[in-house]
């Protein structure tokens, strides 16, 4: 999920050439909007979403049963120690920083969902 268009369109295009089948969402409401219709293997979030950002909404993602153990990846620009401890304070499984390309989308990936998985929000 992202907030820049273009952002989203790239990640889009690394991601499905992964394979992935992807989801996306221009806001944390929205996000958590789609997450309570379906289910999702991984959740990759921008930390700086309009009207609730990432780390509010992986704390709400955090409190749905069936996202209580879902990865959720921070994808940020920003991404010092210090945040790092916000993050996984926050419920947030893993960061990627950006810019990212598609060995770093593959990375996190392999990392956090079981082979043959494909579905990512």
């Amino acid at each position: 999920m992202d907030d820049n268009s273009i952002n989203l369109k790239l990640a889009r295009l690394q991601l499905e050439r992964l394979g992935m089948t992807v989801h996306t969402a221009e806001s944390g409401g929205t996000a958590l909007e789609k997450c309570k219709e379906r289910s999702y293997e991984l959740i990759l979030m921008d930390i700086q979403m309009p009207d609730l950002n990432g780390m509010d909404t992986a704390r709400l993602l955090r409190q749905i049963p069936a996202y209580a153990d879902t990865p959720i990846i921070a994808w940020t620009a920003n991404a010092s120690e210090s945040e790092a401890l916000l993050f996984n304070a926050a419920g947030i499984t893993d960061i990627l920083s950006k810019p990212t390309d598609k060995s770093s989308f593959s990375a996190v990936l392999s990392r956090w969902l079981p082979p043959g998985s494909s579905r990512l929000s």
